[in-house]
């Protein structure tokens, strides 16, 4: 499998700068963008709603970078250095095609925007949509129960059946 950008050049201040230029041409506004060592935040506006990304960058000491692939033997500290941030450049320059590619589907009438980023809308609570359902979805599909969706409703007791899931 090629994986996109995997060969980039492009630096990752560049890729902030696009996504952000692509976000405002659509009537974003009010912008962050946050790194720490794993990871990396982008944070935008858009028609009064937050949507926020997280990038986990790859471990920087992973065999994948200080390893060579074939001999296993340990590669300089350069080039392994080298090897992660050309990773983390291929997250940006992904990135910035999924935003690009999600805001002309939503403007072009193909999904709406809510549609598109709804995993990554921030709630009241500072969690994203995603980040509040995904343990709900995963307990649901392995217990084969529907959970409740309502944001803030109670988690049903330990057994229990939706209403939908007994109308079914």
């Amino acid at each position: 499998m090629t994986i996109y950008a995997a060969n980039t050049d492009v630096p990752v201040d560049r890729s902030q700068l696009q996504i952000k230029r692509e976000l405002q041409r659509y009537g974003a506004d009010s912008f962050m963008f946050c790194e720490e060592p794993a990871r990396a935040m982008i944070q935008f506006r858009y028609q009064g709603r937050s949507v926020r990304f997280i990038i986990e960058f790859p471990d920087r000491n992973s065999p994948r970078f200080t390893k060579s692939a074939k001999q296993k033997r340990p590669r300089d500290e350069a080039f392994a250095f080298r090897a992660w941030e050309q990773a983390c450049r291929q997250k940006w320059r992904a990135l910035h095609l999924f935003v690009k590619a999600a805001l002309e589907a939503a403007h072009g009438g193909i999904v709406t925007f809510d549609d598109v980023f709804l995993p990554f809308l921030v709630l009241p609570n500072d969690r994203t949509v995603g980040e509040h359902l995904r343990p709900m979805i995963d307990k649901a599909v392995k217990q084969g129960l529907m959970p409740r969706l309502q944001i803030g409703a109670p988690e049903p007791a330990a057994g229990a059946l939706s209403k939908e899931a007994t109308e079914s």
